[in-house]
């Protein structure tokens, strides 16, 4: 079991970063991972396993603008 933006999602086999959001159908161009309060080089995500006890939070870019 790992902790994904606070909601606990069942993971019954050890992934990826990358492979985890494929999973949850997010995608990766916009968003910043972080994994045990520490925020992950995207380069990284292909070689990072999600353990289990794992807390991952999936922070989304957006952009603003004046109007």
């Amino acid at each position: 079991m790992i902790i994904v933006n606070g909601v606990s999602v069942d993971q019954r086999e050890a992934k990826h970063i990358d492979d985890l959001l494929v999973d949850l159908k997010i995608e990766s161009a916009t968003v910043v991972i972080e994994q045990n309060g520490i925020i992950l080089e995207k380069e990284a995500w292909p070689s990072t396993l999600v353990k289990d006890e794992d807390r991952i939070e999936v922070i989304r870019l957006m952009g603003g603008g004046c109007q």
